[in-house]
Order: structure tokens, then C-alpha cells, then sequence
């Protein structure tokens, strides 16, 4: 009988922590629906019903207190209430400036070193084993490039697709030292405009500069050093609405689909800045009028984007808290050169494929408010942008120009490839000066 009894408390003990693991877990559900995962669900969780969940006080049913909230969002929240079967939105979420524009490693200071090594060791002569250099006088160039980066994102389950198009310039100058060294610095100026699937568009523009450096301990051996900063600018304009769908009286009737908020632009603008480092090392080998050899780079990104907040006639603006991404990435490529002589100038063809990963750039919680939410205390929105792609690869053709008078020219394709959801496409081109 004791044996029965004993096994009846083990149960009813083993029942209990059931129910207290159950009601947990309930309660983490819902904290999770609570700071879910998208700015859809967020709107959703906190305007359905007339804002019963962003918990206003009521005096009167259905009309929350003067001095909670902005006119649009008392407006929006002073509703009668329905019980709703289904809510949807539309918008993109917080924009970023690297998220705008898309990952800028500094292609064109990467090209110019290039280009100056293709100028020191380059030759069209077939017999040639690159010992002998073109030689273009003066130590001290100057350089200036023109990039253009298409990028098309597609819609992913965390953000809304968006098309994007880069035009910057970059303007430097550098000083060789003899054949080993090489220090400059350059200043970029760049405008992205770029438009979100469904409607809605954003603008950015771009300055910084760079100081940059290559050195050669040993012949065919090289390493590229650069240190940057970029102040930036995004103007953004998205759309959002707002729709609920109620249960029918009848149930063999259609649901009811009211729109309490209609598709309203909203406006915001914002500041940002970009600090950066990449480091490059690769060797080379000749054979003939041919060069090849590997290449390994790392770099380290961090930008920041500062607290923004948005306007237009919605109840939907939100206030951004400040964003920061950090990525740290490392390369592993190849790189072959071949060298013409035609007309009295060195044409140097070259190709180059990189395999990318990305270790530190993890998926982000974004955090805002409601911009007309005035109480001491506002509900909090939470929600992630889309997680990066860890694994991409880049392939670029490019042809390098070195004429006499120390006047040098190249032109550049670049496109990324394996990338889970973004198509990106870059084309340059340069000219070169000895002073």
C-alpha cells in the first residue's frame, strides 16, 4: 500500500514540473511573439485590435487618454475593437548604410596598387623572365578612378527586396619608394540611389578617405595595408499599411477585410560612418610573359548608423534606435597576369577569382518605438534584419594600360557569385599620372 502510495506522489510530482516546464514555455512564447522576428509581425502584435497590446489607458471604452500619443496613433488606437483572424502589413524595415548599399570592400585602391606593380614589373617581351621593369620616371603619382556596383537584393523572409546602383569617385595620390615601397592617400566621394520592391525608395550619399600602403620584402612577394574612414548620408522613403481581418457573423460567410491604414509613405534621414582596415598578402610567379600567384586578404569593417526618426501621416513612423554592424572577412585567392607590348605601350590582361567568408557580421536585433508613442515608458519593437550569406565568391577581368610619358590606364569587371539572395555587379575604370 505504501509502495502505491509512493508511486502515486512520484506521479503527481512529475505532473506538476510538467505543467511548470509547460506554462514556461508558454510564457517564453509568448515574450517571443512579443519581440518576434520581423517588423511585420511587431506592427501586427502591437496595432492589432486598436493597440490593445501596446496598453494605453483607457478612461473612456475604445479612446485612450489625451497625452499618450502623437494625433495619428491616438486617432489609429481610439478604435472599436474587433476579434481578428489575420493581420498584414507592407514596408521594409530599419534601413543601415551598409544595408542600403551593400558590402564596399575599397576595390579601387586594390586596383591601383596593382596597377603600380603591373607598371614596376611588367614587360611585353616575350623572352623577358620580369627582371627588367617599364620604367616611368617619377616617384610621386597621381591616380583617379571611376566604380559603378549594381546590386539587386531579392525579398527574403526578413526584408523586403530592394535594387541599388553606386557611382563614386576616388581621387589619390602616392609616393614610391624605390621598388619596394609604396605609401599613399586617397579621398573617395560616391551617391547610391536605390528603390524597395513595392514601393518606396532610399539615397545615400558618401566621402571618406584612405591611407594606404604596399611593400615587398623579397621579390614576387607582396603585402597591401589600408586604413579608411567614410561619412555618409541616407535619406529613406518606405510605404506601409495596415489591414485586419474579421470573422464574418456568419461563418459561412468570407472574412471582412477592413484597411485602417491606408498605404502612406514615410520619410526619414539619418547619418552614419564607417571605420575600416584590409590587409593583403600575395606572391607571384613568372614564367615568361606570364605571372601567377595566390592570395590571401583579411578586413574588418564596423558602421554605425545613428538613431533616426520618421515622419509622414501614419501611425506606423517609427523611431530607430542607433544600428551597429561589425564584419570581419578573410580571402582566399588566385590572381594571373599576362603582359603585351603593342604600339609602344605594356597591355597587361589580368583575371582573378576569390572565395570570401565572413565570420563576424551575424544576423541583427533592430530596436525602434513608436515615433508618436509620447509616454515615459513606449513599447519596445523588435526584430532582425535577413543573416548574411557567410560564404560568397568574387571573379573579375580587368586590363592594365602602361604607356610612356608615365601615363597608365586600366578597366575592371567584377561580379559575385554564390550568393544566397543578392546579385552584385561592379565596373571600373582609371587613369594614372607620374608627376
Amino acid at each position: 500500500m505504501g509502495a502505491v502510495n509512493e508511486s502515486d506522489m512520484l506521479l503527481d510530482r512529475t505532473k506538476k514540473h510538467i505543467g511548470v516546464a509547460a506554462a514556461s514555455l508558454a510564457a517564453i512564447f509568448s515574450a517571443f511573439l512579443a519581440h518576434s522576428q520581423t517588423l511585420d509581425e511587431q506592427y501586427s502584435f502591437y496595432l492589432l485590435n486598436s493597440c490593445v497590446n501596446m496598453g494605453f489607458i483607457e478612461s473612456v471604452p475604445f479612446q485612450i487618454d489625451p497625452g499618450q500619443a502623437g494625433p495619428n496613433l491616438e486617432a489609429f488606437c481610439s478604435r472599436p475593437r474587433y476579434v481578428s483572424s489575420g493581420t498584414g502589413t507592407t514596408g521594409p524595415g530599419a534601413p543601415s548604410l551598409v544595408g542600403a548599399a551593400g558590402r564596399s570592400d575599397d576595390q579601387a585602391l586594390r586596383r591601383r596598387r596593382e596597377t603600380r606593380r603591373t607598371s614596376d614589373s611588367s614587360t611585353g617581351d616575350p623572352d623577358s623572365t620580369n627582371d627588367a621593369s617599364v620604367s616611368l620616371g617619377g616617384n610621386l603619382s597621381a591616380f583617379l578612378s571611376v566604380d559603378y556596383r549594381k546590386l539587386n537584393q531579392d525579398q527574403t523572409y526578413y526584408e523586403v527586396g530592394r535594387e541599388a546602383a553606386t557611382t563614386s569617385a576616388t581621387l589619390g595620390i602616392d609616393y614610391r619608394f624605390d621598388k619596394r615601397g609604396l605609401i599613399g592617400l586617397a579621398a573617395k566621394f560616391g551617391k547610391l540611389d536605390g528603390d524597395y520592391d513595392g514601393g518606396g525608395n532610399f539615397q545615400s550619399r558618401m566621402r571618406g578617405a584612405t591611407l594606404y600602403g604596399s611593400w615587398s620584402p623579397v621579390d614576387e612577394l607582396f603585402i597591401d595595408l589600408s586604413a579608411g574612414f567614410t561619412k555618409a548620408s541616407l535619406d529613406s522613403r518606405r510605404i506601409v499599411s495596415f489591414t485586419e481581418s474579421i470573422a464574418a457573423g456568419n461563418p459561412q460567410d468570407p472574412p471582412i477585410v477592413i484597411t485602417p491604414q491606408l498605404p502612406t509613405p514615410v520619410t526619414g534621414n539619418t547619418e552614419g560612418q564607417e571605420t575600416s582596415a584590409d590587409a593583403v598578402i600575395g606572391h607571384d610567379m613568372s614564367f615568361g610573359r606570364f605571372t601567377m600567384g595566390p592570395r590571401i586578404g583579411g578586413s574588418w569593417r564596423r558602421n554605425t548608423t545613428d538613431r533616426y526618426r520618421e515622419s509622414g501621416a501614419t501611425a506606423m513612423t517609427l523611431l530607430f534606435d542607433e544600428q551597429t554592424e561589425k564584419s570581419v572577412r578573410a580571402s582566399v585567392g588566385v590572381q594571373g597576369t599576362a603582359a603585351f607590348t603593342l604600339a609602344g605601350a605594356v597591355i597587361v590582361p589580368q583575371l582573378n577569382a576569390n572565395y570570401i567568408h565572413e565570420y563576424e557580421n551575424d544576423q541583427r536585433l533592430i530596436t525602434a518605438q513608436f515615433a508618436e508613442d509620447l509616454r515615459p515608458n513606449p513599447v519596445r519593437l523588435r526584430f532582425l534584419d535577413q543573416p548574411p550569406d557567410r560564404d560568397t565568391y568574387t571573379v573579375r577581368a580587368s586590363a592594365a594600360a602602361v604607356f610612356a610619358r608615365g601615363f597608365g590606364a586600366f578597366i575592371s569587371f567584377e561580379t559575385t557569385l554564390g550568393h544566397e539572395y543578392i546579385d552584385q555587379f561592379n565596373a571600373s575604370a582609371g587613369i594614372r599620372l607620374e608627376l
